[in-house]
């Protein structure tokens, strides 16, 4: 046995990680602009932070935040509806009528956004 929680090692790993990657990041010299720009044409990374080094080969819309919006509205929905099934059973029904309708906006506004 150990003298350490688990929660304490993976603290401590967790710092460990970050204090080597942290020096790392400093201690090492960045790559040159032609490595970044050959990595952008092959891979084709999304976001705001790679647009220097595209070139404006990336004609696709960064996906990452709508992904994000439709996780957060099919979140809703699931639990919306699991909720609202659950307060319905049990005769709350203002309560599990609120939940109801917030899943099922919440699936409307998944269906029109994700296509």
């Amino acid at each position: 046995d150990s003298a350490l929680e688990g929660w304490q090692k993976i603290v401590i790993g967790a710092l460990l990680t970050t204090i080597v990657w942290i020096a790392a990041t400093y201690f090492t010299p960045p790559d040159d602009e032609d490595t970044l720009r050959a990595f952008v044409k092959k891979v084709n990374p999304g976001g705001p932070g790679w647009a220097k080094y595209s070139d404006g080969v990336s004609t696709e819309p960064w996906p990452v935040p709508n992904g994000i919006l439709c996780m957060v509205l099919g979140c809703l929905g699931v639990y919306g509806f699991l909720l609202g099934v659950g307060q319905l059973i049990y005769g709350h029904i203002e309560s599990g009528s609120l939940f109801i309708v917030l899943a099922i906006v919440s699936s409307i506004g998944l269906s029109k956004i994700w296509k």
